[in-house]
């Protein structure tokens, strides 16, 4: 078990009444807020287990939860043995909005990202949904030192395309 848990405020956690009363959406967003809100407390990483010790969420919710946060890159996760660790990402900085000229409601968020394992330029990848939410639909990391070989690579592919 990770040492020093801190608690989610308490003003944050609603009963298990309360979120069974909320809408599908309305509770999908709240689950995944608490849950980064502990990784974001926990930087030394958290299980799934001390998650759901600290909230009142199944494991397979926890679980969904947090595989969506790894697929979309805002979480890291690490295997130690049989544990599997959750990080959160690092600081998250000059965020750049690249809209989608052929679809007004898909878009990218180019950011940098600056976690323990480095520099990173962080794409995610967003789509506005039919109730108007903003919903990641994936995202990747790509060190600083390697963006000017992706581009190259990208601007290559596309060339190649035009041929």
């Amino acid at each position: 078990m990770i040492s020093d848990m801190k608690a989610v405020t308490v003003e944050r956690l609603r009963t298990d009444r309360q979120i069974k009363t909320m809408r599908p959406q309305d509770r999908e967003r709240y689950v995944g807020a608490v849950i980064l809100e502990v990784l974001n407390r926990n930087p030394r990483g958290v299980t799934v287990s001390e998650i759901a010790k600290l909230t009142p969420f199944f494991r397979t919710t926890i679980s969904k939860h947090l595989e969506q946060l790894v697929a979309t890159r805002q979480a890291t996760q690490m295997t130690k043995g049989n544990m599997t660790i959750y990080y959160r990402n690092g600081d998250v900085s000059h965020a750049v909005e690249l809209r989608d000229r052929t679809n007004p409601a898909h878009f990218f968020v180019l950011s940098r990202l600056q976690n323990a394992d480095g520099n990173f330029v962080y794409i995610q990848e967003k789509e506005i949904d039919e109730q108007q939410s903003v919903k990641v639909r994936g995202g990747i990391l790509v060190r600083t030192e390697c963006v000017l070989d992706l581009i190259a690579k990208v601007r290559d592919l596309m060339i190649d395309v035009d041929r």
